[in-house]
């Protein structure tokens, strides 16, 4: 933190030590340890103590990485805007809906939803109520009315869970076509690449080898263990396109088809 603090001041910048929050990230027994130690961090001249989350980007981070907080926000947040366009939707056309709730809504509910991988299925029932709140408002139906068949016919809107799939499927193809972050790139690893595998199905299908994981919460929810987990399950001829249009447009089928199976 000093020689960050000496950095921004040698290129005429402040370290606002106001709008600096201090969050100590663990599991529930170390978290407890952490707190009876008293944790402090000294940012310039102020003592910043440990705060239990930090927003950073649009995403709140909470000091055991549940994302409950975060996941609240956006429930709070997606439900205001649907009471908003309750009030005025008998005067909108379908169309216009519809775009409106893409625009205020499923802007919210795709954020950043990749972090959301691994979460129980609890957390992600939530969410799966603001979409469905969502369809009930397009359609005119009622609270308790069967609200399926008008998601998946008509207007074609995936799952939650599918929609996480969906970005770290793109994700994946794109660190793999070099079109994403070289961070992402240097986290996947080819089954082909290794000698013992090379001669394996799993290369020729052009598999990735999952990440080791230590931690049950948190382990099988990073980057290099979540995208193999999903790109291993698609089809090979899904991974063989070579067209980021034409790859949205087969996961997206791909993965409606799997969630109107289950």
């Amino acid at each position: 933190i000093a020689e960050l603090e000496d950095w921004m001041a040698a290129n005429r910048l402040k370290l606002n030590t106001d709008k600096t929050e201090f969050v100590w990230i663990a599991s529930l027994n170390r978290y407890r340890t952490i707190q009876n130690s008293n944790q402090s961090v000294i940012v310039g001249n102020a003592v910043l103590p440990s705060s239990i989350g930090s927003r950073n980007l649009g995403v709140y981070f909470d000091k055991h990485l549940d994302m409950k907080q975060h996941i609240i926000n956006i429930c709070r947040q997606s439900y205001y805007q649907l009471r908003q366009l309750r009030v005025i939707c008998r005067s909108l056309s379908k169309d216009v809906l519809k775009t409106l709730l893409h625009a205020f809504v499923f802007t919210r509910l795709d954020y950043c939803n990749s972090i959301l991988y691994g979460l129980p299925k609890c957390h992600l029932k939530k969410l799966q109520s603001v979409q469905n709140s969502a369809a009930r408002l397009f359609g005119g139906l009622r609270k308790y009315d069967h609200i399926t068949p008008l998601i998946r016919d008509q207007l074609h809107w995936l799952p939650i869970t599918a929609r996480i799939d969906f970005k770290i499927a793109l994700l994946t193809y794109k660190s793999l076509h070099h079109q994403a972050p070289k961070y992402l790139s240097d986290m996947l690893c080819l089954a082909s690449d290794f000698p013992g595998l090379s001669c394996n199905r799993s290369a020729t299908n052009g598999n990735l080898i999952p990440a080791p994981w230590k931690t049950v919460s948190y382990g099988k929810r990073c980057f290099n263990y979540s995208a193999p987990a999903v790109w291993n399950n698609l089809p090979v001829n899904l991974r063989c396109i070579d067209s980021v249009a034409s790859f949205k447009k087969g996961l997206k089928t791909f993965l409606d088809r799997k969630s109107t199976r289950l």
